[in-house]
């Protein structure tokens, strides 16, 4: 006897089974496995943690894809639905909040505790600070310059006008791009590495983590171009391009504390 399918009768969305979440945290185990034998071991291929990488990408490529289709062409995203999906936004954000705390809580303890390992004094004796009003200070002009840019576009959207929208979210991505490039070119002349003192492992830590979560940014950023392009991003329904913003102005807060305490302080 055949069971006759129920009617929908909630506004909740029922996922369908996915092998997504499955597969990205399967390749993000072996990603960083790959990455902490490369660290520990010269003669390790660097094609494997190419290799791991790509195919983190291509399967947020595909999740990605089923969640634009089930808000696009299904309607699954529901008003209830999008409230659920901003109270997770929220306990994300709240997340990466908590990671920098950590870490920012890390480097107070060792600069006002100073210890006699390195000399009583911060940084340790003999590590060399990197200029302050150099690269980075035209770094936090960048990133401060790509929030303004980021705001006009969300504003541009929210009046309708899609072609400035992705004139000025072209122009956000280029800064985060342009940003990430002038960090690689700093790390190439800071005159100390990771392992001088505590100061080094901090100071690598702390802009590292923040450099990993600007590329995030421009990933996020990138796919809400896509978006637009094809139409999915309009004035009435764009909570994907929110979370971006959100993220992406999370991202210039963390490197402004980040100035003030690492390298001006």
């Amino acid at each position: 006897m055949k069971l006759k399918k129920q009617k929908k009768r909630h506004f909740f969305h029922i996922v369908d089974y996915s092998p997504w979440p499955l597969l990205i945290a399967t390749a993000a185990l072996f990603f960083t496995l790959s990455l902490g034998v490369y660290f520990t071991r010269i003669e390790y291929s660097l094609l494997c943690v190419y290799w791991q990488l790509f195919l983190i990408i291509l399967i947020m490529y595909k999740w990605w894809k089923d969640v634009n289709t089930e808000s696009v062409f299904l309607g699954a995203h529901t008003r209830i639905v999008v409230k659920g999906l901003w109270l997770g936004f929220i306990l994300f954000m709240l997340s990466e909040v908590m990671i920098f705390f950590v870490f920012f809580w890390g480097y107070f303890h060792y600069s006002l505790t100073t210890a006699y390992e390195i000399g009583f004094y911060w940084p340790a004796v003999g590590v060399s600070l990197v200029k302050t009003y150099r690269l980075p200070l035209l770094n936090t002009l960048i990133l401060i310059l790509s929030g303004i840019t980021l705001t006009i576009a969300h504003k541009s959207l929210l009046i309708g006008d899609y072609r400035n929208t992705q004139i000025r979210l072209i122009l956000t991505i280029l800064l985060g791009l342009t940003f990430e490039i002038l960090q690689v070119m700093e790390y190439s002349l800071i005159p100390y590495n990771m392992n001088d003192a505590v100061f080094g492992n901090i100071f690598y830590f702390l802009t590292g983590l923040h450099g990993f979560h600007v590329l995030v940014g421009i990933i996020f950023l990138t796919v809400c171009f896509v978006r637009l392009k094809k139409g999915y991003l309009l004035k009435e329904s764009h909570i994907g391009f929110e979370f971006a913003i959100w993220y992406w102005h999370f991202v210039d807060i963390v490197w402004i504390l980040l100035f003030f305490v690492v390298y001006w302080w």
